[in-house]
C-alpha cells in the first residue's frame, strides 16, 4: 500500500514543476497539496513499525511543511503576502520540529 504513494509523490511533484512553469497555478496548487499529502502519509506508514520520539517529531514537521507548501501556493492564487507570511511560518515551526527530532543525536558531539 505504501509504495503506491512513491509514484503518486514523484507524478505530483513533476506536475507541480510543469504547471507552476506554465502559469496554471490552480493545478499547480493541487498537485504540491497531493504531493505533499502523499510524502506525509508515506513517512506516517514507514515510521508505523516503531513509533518513537525521531518519527512523530519528523512527521509533525513534515505535516507543517505541508501547510507551509499549500500557503505558499495559495499566494499565487489571491495575490497576498499573509498566505507568504503563514506559508513561511508554518515552514519554520516544521523546522523547529526537525531541530528537536535531531537534538539527540548532535548533543553528544557538543563540546564544552
Amino acid at each position: 500500500m505504501k509504495y503506491i504513494l512513491i509514484p503518486i509523490c514523484l507524478v505530483g511533484q513533476a506536475s507541480y514543476i510543469y504547471f507552476n512553469t506554465k502559469k496554471k497555478n490552480n493545478i499547480a496548487l493541487l498537485s504540491k497539496t497531493i504531493a505533499s499529502i502523499c510524502f506525509v502519509c508515506f513517512a506516517y506508514f514507514n515510521s508505523a513499525i516503531s513509533f518513537n520520539q525521531f518519527n512523530v517529531l519528523i512527521i509533525i514537521g513534515m505535516v507543517f511543511d505541508a501547510i507551509g507548501d499549500i500557503f505558499l501556493g495559495l499566494r499565487n492564487l489571491v495575490a497576498e503576502k499573509k498566505m507568504f507570511y503563514i506559508g513561511a511560518l508554518s515552514f519554520m515551526i516544521g523546522h523547529v520540529f526537525y531541530i528537536f527530532a535531531l537534538m539527540p543525536f548532535v548533543k553528544p558531539l557538543i563540546i564544552l
